[in-house]
């Protein structure tokens, strides 16, 4: 089955801006690649260390000892990652 898809990979955590929790958003294209073949096709661990980058830029408050502190190196897992079927044919 062809189809038209966008891919997005997002930073759940709600300590991060929404304008920086975006850390991949895909072309507009047709394929007839599987959800999981499409996400095989990223360098995921390129992806992670650069967004990791921009989390070590924003600064939270820790609510134990009310130091402003570095959000924490994400990790793949905790990364939420959808396929938005445009058309399929």
């Amino acid at each position: 089955m062809r189809r038209v898809v966008e891919i997005y990979i997002v930073d759940p955590d709600e300590d991060l801006p929404p304008e920086k929790s975006v850390v991949y958003q895909g072309e507009r294209k047709v394929t007839d690649l599987t959800d999981s073949e499409l996400f095989f096709e990223l360098s995921i661990s390129d992806l992670v260390t650069k967004h990791n980058e921009v989390r070590d830029s924003v600064k939270k408050v820790d609510k134990f000892t009310g130091t402003e502190v570095s959000l924490k190196p994400i990790r793949v897992k905790d990364l939420k990652m959808m396929v938005v079927n445009i058309a399929t044919f």
